[in-house]
């Protein structure tokens, strides 16, 4: 939640995820809700006008581990402007490489690594995702 002098912003997420022996499958849908105030001068004149917009996201992605700690893949995003006296205005899609490598070492921990963090990463528009 993030609330401001003329905005309030409600985000959920939910998120999903499964791991085979080498494969990472994820999918995360992204919810916000969010209200702004446009303040506009015109002849001397203020006015203020509020909007309010219910953006929806898709992310869903694929990693092959080659090794414990490297892995390639392939991501998928997409993004959805909706306004609430408008509607539906776009949909932008992205699509591109996912590379994990990570410097977790078992003999460091005797729990598996997080997968949901490793897979979060992936999501940050990022090139090389890092972990430890």
């Amino acid at each position: 939640m993030e609330v401001g002098g003329n905005n309030y912003e409600s985000e959920t997420k939910l998120i999903f995820d499964k791991r085979w022996k080498n494969d990472l499958l994820a999918f995360n849908i992204v919810g916000k809700y969010e209200i702004e105030k446009e303040v506009k001068r015109e002849d001397s004149i203020t006015k203020a006008e509020w909007t309010s917009s219910s953006p929806v996201e898709f992310y869903s992605g694929y990693i092959h581990f080659f090794k414990p700690k490297v892995g390639l893949g392939l991501e998928h995003r997409n993004n959805n402007d909706i306004i609430q006296k408008d509607g539906w205005m776009n949909s932008v899609l992205f699509l591109g490489p996912a590379v994990f490598a990570s410097t977790y070492s078992r003999s460091q921990e005797t729990t598996k690594p997080d997968t949901a963090r490793a897979c979060n990463k992936m999501w940050n528009n990022q090139k090389l995702y890092l972990t430890n």
